[in-house]
């Protein structure tokens, strides 16, 4: 708990599920390569601008955001918008 940052989990490029929730993280920038991640729980952190960061994720099937800092809605759907396999929003 209290992980601020996170600079790359590009090695696990295996990853399915990631539980990062109740942190202090700030972006999700370290997960632009995860191509296999389907499920991120990234609730209760610091996170208020996701723009770059899950659009290459496409088989991202659930994506928990609550409990944090993004206020901009339209750069929200810009990014949300490549992953058509959601059902966890």
């Amino acid at each position: 708990r209290n992980i601020r940052s996170i600079s790359s989990l590009e090695i696990f490029r295996h990853l399915n599920c990631l539980c990062i929730d109740g942190n202090q993280l700030q972006n999700l920038d370290f997960l632009q390569r995860n191509y296999s991640l389907a499920e991120l729980y990234a609730g209760n952190n610091h996170i208020s601008n996701i723009k770059g960061s899950l659009s290459e994720l496409t088989n991202l099937r659930v994506l928990h955001l609550q409990n944090n800092q993004i206020s901009n809605l339209k750069y929200l759907a810009f990014e949300l918008r490549h992953l058509t396999g959601l059902e966890d929003l």
